[in-house]
């Protein structure tokens, strides 16, 4: 029999680094989209009010993947309402990204780690949509041994931070390219062309 103290040390370190990697995901996405734009982020406020509602909300969400277990009824309870609370992290990236991009769409047309953003995003969307409705106990019931229940966490992880890392990945090597290269890289050319018509 597996140790109950080993199940419940392993969970905290995945809801951990799960953490640990939806903050560094955000982090990423906060950064790129205003460099990709040109532009600052929709609304700072709401990157606020996402970080913290992702601090106190996400580090329960875990338990409901042990709904219909012998866990407490209180736990499971606590982790459906916050996997439903979950849906103000996930609205405030979401504003605040497609927010930003608002009279900028133009710019992703020719913009590779843009189009990996888009990408992202929308399964950032669909993949914590999933987790919070399997959260529900009806959901659960005829889903709850089968891959559904932890598809949205792979789900999430690969569509979304993955592709948001691919994203970054190449905005990188665009710099680095820059840098050894000496040319201005393509978005400080696009910036200089902006600023030289609106200038002129």
């Amino acid at each position: 029999m597996i140790n109950r103290r080993l199940l419940e040390h392993i969970d905290w370190v995945l809801v951990a680094a799960l953490l640990a990697l939806c903050v560094l995901g955000l982090a990423t996405i906060y950064y790129l989209i205003p460099k990709v734009l040109g532009k600052p982020v929709y609304s700072y406020h709401l990157s606020i009010l996402g970080f913290w509602s992702l601090a106190l909300f996400y580090p329960f969400v875990g338990i409901h993947h042990y709904l219909y277990s012998p866990i407490a009824d209180w736990a499971e309870t606590l982790a459906i309402i916050t996997s439903m609370l979950l849906i103000v992290p996930v609205w405030t990236v979401l504003q605040n990204f497609f927010g930003t991009m608002v009279g900028r769409w133009q710019a992703f047309g020719r913009n590779l780690p843009a189009k990996f953003l888009i990408m992202g995003s929308l399964m950032y969307l669909v993949g914590c949509f999933q987790g919070s409705t399997e959260a529900l106990r009806s959901i659960q019931q005829p889903t709850h041994f089968s891959d559904f229940v932890i598809s949205h966490s792979h789900l999430t992880v690969f569509g979304t931070f993955v592709v948001w890392a691919i994203a970054e990945g190449r905005e990188c090597a665009r710099a680095v390219d820059a840098h050894l290269t000496g040319r201005p890289s393509l978005l400080a050319a696009r910036a200089q062309s902006r600023s030289d018509v609106a200038l002129g």
